[in-house]
């Protein structure tokens, strides 16, 4: 456990002279809330914190150098430097818990720059003044315990913390952070100086033929075995990329189709659907032409046509007996009077009214020729034919306004993005069937190479260095990887169910996500929505990022026990009105028994801040007087007492 008690910055930075500020904080009250806008020396502040307790481990280096005196000295007050002043230091103090017992640590380390640069440390335990070499005994001890990266880790900057995901660097975040917090990190550097003895040895020829032949295949196998890892996770990016893209085709199409456009298929169809059917009715334009010269007047009133027949047929006997009556009176036929009482007496059976159009039999035989051609033209479909060609005339114009319709600008880029998507969808199976290619070959090569490990690593188990060091070294890596990858797995299962839980309670959007998926090997982030859709983080808000990057600290945090400081900067840049109070409340009010922020006057104020009252042990304000120098009230928060 790590806390926080106080900083004394003398000459550093905006700081001019002595500074010193108060974290202590109690279990109720676990906030220290410091206000400064840019420029105020809220930075010089946090970056001071990680010198003195880190000095040049702080910037990733192990001894003094060029590269860490040229930091400090820009990092030196420019007015002390100027009249030549001689103090410079930080001097942080902390309470640490050890075998159950509390003890208060205090690192002062102070620089020299008259005539040489040269840094001075003092260290004491529980205020008893200790030497250099039980400093660096300690400091050993407390780069494992409290390492530079889970400090780093802890540092949350709501301005910067969303870029994490924004520059694709989510997951070797979630891995630091999960190594460092559970000191997997340890793991892996015992693993890292094993394999360098192990080379050292390999290159110093003071291994045995059968550790020689083991050492080999293993460094084989691990590349194969990367090889094969690379390959499969190759594979998911495609698959997932696929997935993606097959999604917003699909949702592009549904607007494509809102506005009347038509994608691909139907387009070709209707196309082709055009050239059909006006092949048929230019097939047929003689024909129709025809029927319309001569023909079509008639088709119109066919009805009529046949009711005409009809009734010409009623009234031919009547016609008859006047032709008989004709006859009769011709001498040219010599009718018997017999013979037309016989006939007319027939006729009258058989008549039907009396006469009324009086047709020739020219004008009836056109008629019933006409009936008799069109009913034959109605038996062979051309009149039905005639009214699907006028159908398909009309269904062509349809077709084809919808066709210009489909020209219109927002038609054509959607259809455009739509084209785009389905080349990258193209190119994406062929890459998956490339890769799965690749994979199957490599799943042979890896087994090949498995089995020849095992070969090798029987025959060294056999040799008469049964018990050599060589092989135990090996299996202690193999039993780190295998605890790390038990652990881890552990681990991410726990954090997904607390950082699905937190975001719902945080974010201001009900039940935002259904579940939170971590990759065991990759430490990719997925989303899972109530509708089981996948959503990429990138299409998260900024704030919405910076609530989940919040939620997944406190996640970590809360898992691995490690009491340290959370140290906040710059908490609501990104934040809305809405989640504002919800981060505050949900995520770092209680994330830690110390939280320090460091805010703006924009951000931790009015009832955001009345939301808080409770927790805060101390307030500061930093003000800027505008010569490089930095005013320190404490009590204050931009003018207010506190």
């Amino acid at each position: 456990m790590m806390i926080l008690n106080k900083i004394k910055l003398c000459n550093i930075g905006s700081y001019v002279g002595l500074n010193e500020f108060d974290f202590s904080v109690s279990k109720d009250r676990n906030i220290i809330l410091i206000g400064g806008n840019n420029g105020a020396g809220k930075t010089t502040l946090l970056k001071s914190i990680k010198i003195g307790l880190y000095g040049s481990y702080s910037i990733g280096l192990k001894t003094i150098s060029n590269q860490y005196i040229d930091m400090l000295k820009e990092l030196f007050n420019k007015s002390a430097l100027k009249d030549s002043q001689s103090t410079f230091y930080i001097e942080i103090s902390y309470f640490e818990v050890e075998n159950y017992s509390e003890n208060l640590i205090t690192i002062r380390r102070e620089w020299y720059v008259q005539n040489s640069f040269s840094e001075n440390i003092e260290f004491s335990i529980n205020n008893e003044k200790r030497n250099l070499a039980e400093f660096d005994d300690y400091f050993s001890k407390m780069k494992q315990r409290t390492s530079i990266e889970l400090l780093n880790s802890m540092i949350f900057d709501g301005e910067k913390i969303a870029q994490v995901i924004e520059n694709g660097q989510m997951p070797s975040y979630v891995k630091n952070l999960i190594y460092s917090s559970f000191n997997f990190s340890i793991f892996s550097t015992i693993n890292s100086d094993i394999n360098l003895y192990l080379k050292r040895e390999r290159e110093n020829s003071t291994l045995s033929n059968e550790e020689i032949n083991y050492f080999d295949q293993k460094n084989q196998f691990e590349i194969t075995q990367k090889e094969k890892k690379n390959i499969e996770k190759r594979l998911d990016e495609r698959i997932k990329a696929l997935n993606d893209s097959t999604l917003k085709r699909k949702d592009l199409s549904e607007k494509y189709r809102e506005f009347g456009g038509l994608d691909e298929d139907e387009y070709n169809k209707f196309v082709q659907d055009i050239q059909l059917n006006e092949s048929i009715i230019n097939s047929k334009s003689k024909e129709i032409k025809s029927f319309l010269n001569n023909d079509y007047a008639f088709a119109l009133n066919l009805n009529l046509l046949k009711e005409a027949r009809k009734k010409i047929v009623k009234e031919i006997p009547a016609q008859a007996i006047t032709m008989i009556d004709l006859v009769k009176e011709n001498n040219k036929y010599k009718i018997t009077n017999s013979q037309y009482n016989h006939i007319m007496e027939i006729l009258n059976d058989i008549r039907n009214g009396e006469s009324i159009h009086d047709v020739d039999t020219d004008i009836y035989n056109s008629i019933r020729i006409k009936v008799n051609r069109l009913n034959r033209m109605k038996r062979n479909g051309f009149i039905e034919s005639l009214d699907k060609n006028k159908e398909l005339q009309g269904y062509l114009n349809v077709v084809k306004d919808q066709m210009r319709d489909n020209e219109e600008v927002e038609i054509k880029g959607i259809s455009r993005r739509i084209a785009s998507i389905n080349e990258s969808i193209s190119e994406f199976n062929e890459d998956i069937n490339e890769i799965t290619n690749n994979l199957n070959k490599i799943n042979k090569n890896y087994e090949s190479e498995l089995q020849k490990l095992y070969i090798f690593e029987d025959k060294l188990k056999k040799s008469k260095k049964t018990k050599s060091s060589f092989l135990m070294a090996n299996k202690i890596v193999d039993l780190n990887i295998s605890y790390i990858k038990r652990k881890t797995d552990n681990v991410l299962r726990n954090i997904e169910v607390l950082l699905i839980k937190y975001f719902n309670e945080t974010i201001s959007k009900e039940r935002f996500f259904k579940s939170i998926k971590i990759d065991r090997d990759s430490f990719d982030i997925e989303l899972i929505t109530d509708n089981e859709d996948l959503l990429d983080l990138n299409n998260l808000s900024a704030g919405e990022k910076q609530i989940l990057m919040g939620c997944l600290v406190k996640a970590v945090y809360n898992l691995s026990e490690r009491r340290i400081p959370i140290i906040i900067d710059t908490p609501l840049a990104r934040l809305d009105s809405k989640n504002r109070k919800g981060f505050v409340n949900k995520i770092f009010k209680d994330i830690s028994r110390q939280v320090i922020v460091l805010s703006t006057d924009e951000e931790i104020i009015n009832d955001v801040k009345e939301s808080i009252d409770s927790n805060i042990s101390k307030t500061y304000t930093l003000v800027n007087k505008g010569t490089k120098s930095t005013d320190v009230y404490e009590n204050q928060y931009f003018g207010s007492v506190n």
